[in-house]
């Protein structure tokens, strides 16, 4: 029976890397087999992962944080589509900082800020 083997780089389209170039990330891209399965033929999965940053400043309004976040999600799938990603993962799913401690603070203290207007993305 095969076993896993070690990772290693996959090639990324050059379209997926002009579009990570202009938008200022990084794609990474590493494949790894497994062992095969007794009851069904192998397959191929592509998953990606976004590992975001603010891409503005952390004063600048929430409303104008979130828009430009989205905007930047919007190019990561965009390159990840074109690179044969059929299951894309986001870091987080709520749009403000330290949501659930700050959800657990607001009901103790009733303390408001910013983020705690906001819904999830």
């Amino acid at each position: 029976m095969e076993k896993f083997t070690i990772c290693r780089s996959l090639d990324i389209p050059q379209s997926a890397q002009d579009i990570a170039n202009s938008g200022a990330f990084e794609i990474k891209s590493q494949k790894f087999s497994a062992a095969a399965e007794q009851l069904r033929p192998a397959r191929k999965v592509r998953i990606g992962l976004f590992q975001n940053k603010l891409p503005l400043a952390t004063d600048v309004p929430v409303t104008e944080q979130r828009a430009a976040l989205h905007h930047l999600a919007e190019k990561v799938i965009t390159a990840a589509a074109l690179s044969g990603v059929n299951i894309f993962c986001f870091q987080e799913t709520w749009s403000m900082q330290y949501s659930l401690e700050q959800l657990f603070i607001n009901k103790l203290t009733d303390f408001k800020n910013p983020f705690s207007s906001l819904n999830i993305l």
